[in-house]
């Protein structure tokens, strides 16, 4: 399984992001022709490498159109919006940054998603709303995964910056100039990683920095208000260094794109490193770091969800559990309890990946009785299976041949195969199932 490793130490950035997987081999070209069929209005990408703390790194730029530069340029006039690049060493008494936007460690000319006052020194801004910005997302030229989890990206984005403000999402509006760079970094990254085939992506815990920034509200606590709201479930911690280190972009890429927070495994097999470069030189290396490599799917891990029932018409268990495996869980099973006060009940318990948690979790509401269900990651140990035919007297069997590490651990013909052709024949199931297992150790011996 190809895995991407991010490892966080100096925070994240949508602008980090795309240097890093940039780094790993993506082809600037091909993203800048993407940013081009985006049809956002003119927005380019500008690319080149720097050095932070010695080390080389990409460094990505969002290249605004003009107009909206010319906007931006009067948007400066001593406002320091909180969420658009922050230095790391904007803080009380600090020399004021030139607003560079976006939280993005001054990775480009980023403006707040909702921070922006609507009027700024007299000027009336345009604002778009969240239903906008995905409208145009689904009208991109992509592939419908990319679209669907650029628009996860984006909602997540949105909800944080609803929780914030205290109003609902559909009334969350997004500056315009920020919703340019903003839908660039977001789109960028899913699809790099579309390109570099990643299928699983697995972070360190994430560094926020800590301290107070200016905005356009006065002075704002590190992490934004709209980052700690996406930091739910996210190992993160402050860090030695004051400043703005993780940015909402960043926080919701992370919160909606990655599959484990921890180390990677001794299983993982790096191939490639890459570097994504801040826009300042700080203490630390102002960088995301980017592993590639490979992990043996069974290292993968995998969800169990559970909920406790003691309120279902029993005959309505075969049908969830049906409608589960149909979903693509990778098994389904029921244990006897006995909850609160001595009632009887059952646990329902689902194995399963984890793009399949939510759809799991909406059959177990809409097919039990349930209101609430609990997952958590759990790994396995699977020996190497293959599936094998032998020819019994009554037809053809299937059997599941387990090994590890080069031994046969287990032969098991196919239940299914045994009852059809007992039926057919007229014989009974064990007699067909022991002549097949019988075929099968005679083929396994003989291979051997």
């Amino acid at each position: 399984m190809k895995t991407l490793y991010l490892d966080c130490f100096s925070g994240a950035s949508g602008n980090m992001l795309l240097g890093c997987l940039l780094d790993l081999g993506v082809p600037a070209e091909k993203l800048q022709q993407a940013v081009a069929e985006m049809k956002l209005d003119g927005c380019g990408l500008a690319v080149s490498t720097v050095q932070r703390s010695g080390i080389a790194a990409l460094h990505v730029e969002v290249a605004l159109p003009a107009a909206q530069k010319g906007q931006t340029a009067q948007e400066q006039g001593g406002h320091e919006h909180q969420e658009h690049k922050h230095s790391h060493a904007d803080r009380p008494g600090a020399h004021p940054h030139h607003h560079e936007h976006e939280h993005h460690h001054h990775h480009g000319h980023k403006v707040s998603l909702d921070e922006l006052p609507h009027v700024v020194h007299g000027h009336s801004h345009d604002h778009v709303g969240l239903r906008d910005l995905l409208a145009r997302v689904q009208a991109m030229p992509f592939s419908e995964r990319v679209k669907a989890r650029s628009c996860a990206v984006l909602q997540r984005l949105g909800e944080a910056e609803a929780k914030v403000h205290g109003k609902p999402v559909e009334e969350v509006h997004f500056h315009e100039v920020g919703s340019l760079d903003t839908l660039v970094d977001i789109v960028g990254t899913v699809l790099c990683l579309d390109w570099l085939g990643v299928e699983r992506i697995v972070a360190a815990p994430v560094t926020t920095g800590f301290g107070l920034v200016r905005c356009a509200h006065g002075l704002m606590p590190v992490p934004a208000p709209a980052t700690q709201a996406l930091l739910t479930d996210i190992p993160h911690r402050r860090g030695a260094v004051e400043g703005e280190l993780l940015t909402p972009t960043g926080a919701a890429l992370l919160a909606e794109l990655v599959d484990e927070w921890g180390d990677v495994t001794a299983a993982f097999r790096q191939q490639l490193v890459g570097y994504g470069a801040g826009s300042r030189e700080l203490p630390i290396p102002n960088v995301l770091r980017a592993m590639l490599g490979t992990l043996p799917e069974e290292d993968a891990p995998l969800y169990v969800l559970e909920t406790n029932i003691d309120d279902l018409n029993p005959q309505f268990y075969a049908h969830a559990m049906d409608q589960l495996f149909a979903a693509g869980a990778l098994d389904v099973w029921l244990t006897p309890i006995q909850m609160k006060k001595g009632r009887p009940a059952h646990l329902i318990s689902v194995l399963l990946h984890r793009d399949l948690v939510e759809q799991a979790a909406d059959i177990l509401f809409s097919e039990t009785s349930t209101i609430g269900v609990r997952h958590y990651p759990v790994r396995r140990i699977v020996a190497d299976r293959k599936i094998i035919t032998v020819d019994s007297p009554w037809g053809t069997v299937h059997v599941k041949v387990a090994s590890r590490a080069g031994k046969v651990v287990q032969v098991m013909p196919e239940y299914d195969d045994c009852c059809r052709l007992a039926a057919t024949n007229n014989v009974a199931l064990k007699t067909v199932w022991q002549a097949a297992l019988q075929q099968a150790l005679n083929a396994v011996d003989h291979e051997c």
